[in-house]
């Protein structure tokens, strides 16, 4: 399980608002604090990490988490959303995959009248393939016409009844670049058999939740929606580049827009991008992730490009479209939503405690993971250590877009979304990981089993919940609450 976190406007909150997010798997938090405003024009923001003994549930009035104490529904805030997540590429389509390869380890996938790209290493797509390829014995493994399939999840009613099981508060999905604008451009065409999906899949979890469930208010599972996850349109990366040229601002731009007009009358949470580190970093620096690139002679799909400028090239158009996109919801002043960055966070202790060489190396790595595009949406701009290493190669903002970036500041959010619903094709990997919540047999129709995580999770969100009355400073059993 992980914990996810994002930084969240809301047109509501004041400017100066302080954040606090708490991350980390199994229960390890890490916090971090940043100024306001108005201290930030004066001095950096700085991300502080706490001790293991103090990393522990002291937000929510508890003691340490104890070695293997089984955390408790009660321990966690009114308003702490728990739910699962799923991604549209790794889950939604079944889709024939007729892999074309000459010496280069890439899968090409026909989406509704587009194609997306995955890396694919040795190990995951063995297990893939339904017939025996021919390979030769070395590291660029040549298929020649075998078909695989993707992932076949299109039983909502299903998945949305196993949610509701396990007692869920949301569910955090994404959706389809391509599905719902095919050749990438709002010129190109709107896909409305795309738009329908969809809000078959949001009216759905609206109809369904959890009497038992004193956290959702409005008694359904909540639609939290992810605009971009990882699957640029093939047609935007033949044309220009996808995420290397800043035209991508305009053509995400419209395709959030397409999206907030459709469905943000009932979706009021909102992802901009999706783990844009993980994006940058993998997709145009290792080149382990779709579009594969590297530099010449590293272990890639497409070893022609630059490491050591594309990844900061592609985060900074990242953080544009971001800064867009979030200004241009604010727009739609009625909905009263909330919209933000989901960022991926590592914790990083030093090699030595006392050293301040090692502790000055744990904080360039934070600034390097969290503080890239955590402190362009506070302050304006990239971590004074990555300026400073990076030099040129990191790109400069403007000063308008500075003044974007930084209204699109957050507020407190606390939740956990467990990665992931359901078994699924997890990039790289493959098939390989069994990692989701419902176990999919892909021998027998893609039937869904819930797993003993599952009915954990089912338990624990059904346990007695504490409900503070706030005017009267007492706590309430859950029998006590009535709808007045």
């Amino acid at each position: 399980m992980a914990l996810l976190t994002c930084a969240l406007i809301h047109t509501a909150h004041p400017a100066g608002l302080r954040s606090h997010v708490v991350v980390g798997p199994n229960s390890d938090h890490l916090a971090w604090r940043l100024s306001s405003p108005q201290k930030s024009r004066r001095k950096r923001n700085f991300v502080s990490l706490r001790s293991r003994p103090e990393r522990t549930c002291s937000e929510l009035g508890h003691a340490h988490l104890m070695r293997l104490e089984i955390p408790r529904r009660d321990w966690f805030p009114n308003g702490f959303v728990f739910g699962a997540s799923t991604a549209a590429y790794q889950v939604l389509f079944r889709t024939l995959i007729i892999l074309k390869v000459l010496g280069m380890k890439v899968a090409r996938g026909q989406a509704l009248g587009t194609t997306s790209v995955t890396i694919i290493p040795m190990a995951g797509a063995m297990g893939m393939l339904q017939s025996t390829p021919t390979i030769s014995m070395n590291m660029h493994v040549v298929y020649t016409g075998f078909i695989i399939y993707v992932v076949s999840f299109c039983d909502l009613q299903e998945d949305v009844r196993m949610l509701k099981e396990m007692g869920m508060d949301a569910y955090r999905f994404s959706i389809s670049w391509s599905r719902i604008l095919p050749k990438g451009t709002l010129e190109g065409g709107i896909n409305y058999q795309g738009i329908q999906y969809y809000k078959k899949l949001i009216n759905l979890l609206k109809q369904n939740g959890e009497n038992l469930n004193y956290n959702n208010p409005n008694d359904c599972i909540e639609p939290y929606v992810t605009i971009f996850h990882w699957d640029t349109p093939q047609a935007l990366q033949d044309k220009y580049g996808g995420f290397l040229s800043r035209r991508i601002v305009k053509d995400y731009t419209d395709f959030a827009k397409v999206c907030f007009e459709h469905f943000g009358d009932k979706v009021k949470n909102w992802f901009t991008f999706n783990e844009p580190h993980i994006f940058s970093s993998f997709s145009y620096g290792t080149g382990g992730h779709a579009p594969g690139r590297c530099s010449p002679g590293g272990t890639c799909a497409i070893p022609h490009g630059d490491s050591l400028s594309e990844p900061y090239c592609v985060g900074h158009h990242l953080l544009l479209a971001h800064a867009e996109v979030a200004n241009l919801y604010k727009s739609y002043k009625g909905t009263n939503g909330r919209i933000g960055m989901a960022l991926d966070v590592m914790y990083f202790e030093p090699y030595d405690e006392e050293t301040f060489l090692d502790k000055q190396a744990r904080e360039r790595a934070i600034d390097f993971n969290l503080g890239w595009f955590m402190e362009p949406v506070f302050r304006g701009d990239y971590p004074f250590s990555m300026r400073s290493l990076v030099g040129n190669r990191l790109p400069y903002f403007r000063d308008d877009e500075k003044e974007k970036l930084v209204h699109s500041k957050g507020a407190d959010v606390h939740g956990h979304f467990t990665w992931s619903l359901l078994d699924n094709f997890e990039w790289s990997s493959g098939y390989t990981p069994r990692f989701g919540l419902i176990y999919v047999d892909r021998d027998d129709g893609f039937k869904r089993y819930m797993k003993k995580s599952a009915r954990w999770f089912s338990q624990f969100n059904r346990a007695p919940k504490k409900v503070f009355d706030d005017a009267h400073a007492i706590v309430l059993k859950p029998a006590l609450v009535t709808d007045n």
